[in-house]
């Protein structure tokens, strides 16, 4: 679900750029995650802002891979994020996502 949000969010723009900045600001540390994957792509000098943060935050967050779950500290799911160009990567999820169901309507 917050995948998709997150790949809509990069579709609109400057709006989505201040979408992230609030999530950024107000978000759980999850959300600020997310938000750091959008502004990498919508605007590096606020993702700095975010990255800086998050580098320095201990709590852990909960994650699920497949069927395996475990907890890792936010910063290192901050250098993840980065590393693995996440937003790079939600974006190319909703481009192929909405280039299949456009040539099945047809």
């Amino acid at each position: 679900m917050i995948a998709v949000v997150l790949t809509a969010l990069l579709s609109i723009g400057g709006r989505g750029t201040a979408r992230f900045q609030s999530l950024a600001e107000e978000a759980s540390a999850a959300g600020r995650l997310y938000a750091l994957a959008g502004l990498l792509l919508l605007d590096p000098k606020a993702a700095e802002r975010v990255r800086a943060a998050l580098s320095r935050d201990a709590r852990r967050i909960l994650v699920i891979e497949s069927d395996t779950s475990y907890e890792k500290p936010t910063s290192e799911l901050a250098a993840l994020v980065e590393q693995h160009e996440m937003g790079t990567w939600f974006r190319r999820a909703r481009d192929e996502t909405s280039d299949y169901y456009r040539t099945r309507a047809r």
